[in-house]
């Protein structure tokens, strides 16, 4: 059982340990005898060393992608009369997608077509037409009263309210867990130590009354082991307390990590909602400059045209425009989102066509990091879909600079991140765009290498790197003797160490018997 807390008051401990063997021994043995003590360690502490494959690794998550996104736009201020096309939907270059209401349109084709036979008359209805239109149009966009830029920037600010909040709240639980204000992980750490003091001083108890009892059979001496049974049973009820315990503290910090996660991904989420947005809010911006800009363009022609030239124009120019009312598909792919609706304002973003074959993986990763990334790295893609299945990737795009916040400087609340992009090398992988996966991007990866555990590893007073080996004696014990070894790569567990053979047994943590290098142990299965 490893001891997440392995040193802490240690001098108390070692005087209560005195002083309980003391008791004990002047209890059961008479003053002339010498107790003699064993220092016996467990196998559990100790690891042999065997080849075996090593890799060191830098995890992250991030978000699949299209590695070829279509937005299908209209610049057209009309209604939607049908939408033909769901998600999901696989369509081909020039497949009806959206028609627009073209009643409006077809009016005014109907009626240039009247005046194409008519006299100067009809030019001055079709140049009133157009006046009004243009007013309209442009007295709506100086107002600030266009239907289509008002519901683009209440979705922009509505984004951007909920991307604050979201960051406030990752911000605030994230000083919580910093300065330690979890009461549930204090409640489990408390707990934990208690019922780590309790275990120590059972087991110490037992050993020391263990001791003085095999002492007392060799010297040939009565001994009752009904006490020593006592503390056998009160050493073993200590110590499932305190492996439930211990649960019970990884658990607590586990949920309150998780939760952090959770406040994470609630600020990418509302952070992609709102540069959705924004490019939503640009789009119709867009749009409704065009369209003013078409019905100056039409006001003009009618004032310095009055011949059926100028009107052959026009109605060229209003046919178009109804043929932009059967919103086609630019290219093959999926629809993969649909904002047009039945009855909705048919101008700005209506869908997005994806290539769902060709995938990406869109993440960031944080400064610390950024030296070990590179570009063509290999990485390991996997998700909660495709379970332990792990896909191919391969670092495509590492951006030359941090994020950027919404005024286009660099972002500094918290680490600088830098987005990074993968591509997925696998056909058929399991992966759909907007799916979360983990990624590890492989750092180093050694075939039939040995490996220790980091804390098996010391510094000796020479400043050599050295682990304290276990070599069995005749008669059954195991002398401690220190081995110089070279350290290699590593990861967060281990280190990879040469100068030592396989099959050679070292102790986990070492610090403990340092001073006992030299003298033989007792070791047993516990």
């Amino acid at each position: 059982m490893k001891n997440p807390f392995a040193g802490m008051k240690k001098s108390k401990k070692m005087i209560l340990i005195a002083a309980a063997a003391l008791i004990l021994a002047a209890a059961v043995l008479p003053k002339a005898l010498h107790s003699v003590q064993e220092h016996t360690l467990s196998f559990d502490d100790t690891t042999v060393l065997a080849y075996a494959d090593f890799v060191s690794s830098i995890p992250a998550s991030g978000t699949v992608e299209s590695a070829d996104s279509t937005f299908v736009y209209s610049t057209l201020p009309y209604t939607v009369q049908a939408v033909h096309v769901e998600v999901g939907d696989t369509v081909e270059e020039g497949q009806l997608l959206a028609e627009l209401d073209a009643e409006n349109i077809q009016n005014q084709i109907r009626s240039q077509q009247a005046a194409l036979g008519t006299t100067r008359a009809g030019n001055q209805t079709q140049i009133a037409n157009a006046q009004a239109t243009y007013e309209h149009f442009k007295e709506n966009l100086e107002n600030g009263l266009n239907t289509t830029l008002l519901s683009a920037q209440a979705q922009v600010d509505n984004a951007y309210d909920a991307y604050l909040r979201a960051e406030t709240a990752y911000e605030r639980l994230e000083k919580s867990i910093k300065r330690g204000d979890s009461s549930a992980v204090l409640s489990a750490e408390s707990a934990l130590r208690q019922a780590e003091y309790a275990y120590d001083s059972a087991k110490d108890a037992y050993n020391t009354a263990k001791s003085a009892y095999d002492s007392a059979i060799a010297a040939g001496l009565p001994a009752d082991d009904t006490q020593l049974k006592a503390l056998k049973r009160a050493m073993d009820n200590a110590e499932d307390a305190y492996d439930t315990a211990n649960t019970a503290y990884k658990a607590a910090k586990r949920t309150v990590e998780d939760t952090l996660d959770d406040y994470a991904d609630a600020v990418d989420s509302a952070y992609e909602a709102y540069e959705t947005a924004l490019t939503a809010y640009e789009a119709a911006e867009k749009g409704t400059q065009e369209q003013l800009e078409a019905y100056e363009r039409n006001l003009e022609s009618a004032r310095t045209n009055t011949g059926t030239a100028t009107m052959e124009e026009s109605l060229r120019q209003l046919r178009v425009s109804l043929a932009d009312t059967k919103i086609k598909a630019p290219c093959a792919g999926t629809v993969t989102a649909v904002y047009a609706t039945v009855g909705g304002n048919g101008s700005g973003l209506l869908f997005v066509i994806e290539d769902v074959e060709h995938l990406i993986i869109e993440t960031s990763i944080k400064e610390y990091d950024l030296a070990a990334i590179k570009l063509g790295m290999p990485v390991e893609i996997t998700s909660h879909v495709t379970g332990d299945k792990i896909i191919r990737g391969t670092v495509t795009k590492l951006a030359p600079t941090a994020e950027k916040n919404a005024m286009g400087t660099t972002n500094t609340m918290g680490d600088a991140s830098f987005a990074v992009e993968l591509s997925v090398d696998e056909e058929n992988s399991g992966l759909y765009i907007g799916m979360e996966v983990q990624l590890d991007y492989i750092i180093t990866s050694l075939k039939n290498v040995l490996y220790v555990p980091y804390d098996a590893v010391y510094e000796n007073d020479g400043g050599e790197s050295c682990v304290i080996v276990l070599t069995e004696q005749d008669d059954g014990k195991y002398l401690l003797s220190e081995q110089v070894v070279t350290l290699g790569a590593d990861n967060d567990l281990d280190v990879v160490v040469t100068g030592i053979d396989a099959g050679t047994r070292i102790l986990n943590e070492p610090e403990v018997y340092r001073d006992m290098i030299g003298k033989a142990v007792t070791a047993e299965e516990r």
